[in-house]
């Protein structure tokens, strides 16, 4: 479990590090890698769970969910109740 959350914390920093801030104040999803933007295509403007993103994207939990964390962090999305997400 441990050994979990330092991976995700260790990627989590890459990308931060990786990732150039936006200079604008609006939203904007064309700053993000591929696979990032592959997965906010695949959240609709209604609840998705993450089981949901998990199948359809194939990736593993441990990757959807820091990557629902950077998309969160970028305003892009935002948790709904019962671990779903919705995009902004």
């Amino acid at each position: 479990m441990i050994s979990d959350l330092s991976r995700l914390l260790g990627y989590i920093a890459s990308q931060l590090v990786t990732e150039q801030p936006s200079s604008g104040t609006t939203k904007d999803s064309s700053k993000l890698n591929k696979v990032n933007a592959e997965l906010l295509a695949q959240i609709g403007y209604g609840p998705t769970s993450v089981d949901t993103l998990v199948e359809r994207s194939g990736l593993t939990i441990d990757k959807v969910s820091s990557m629902l964390l950077l998309l969160e962090l970028d305003e892009l999305i935002q948790s709904a109740p019962g671990g779903h997400y919705v995009r902004i």
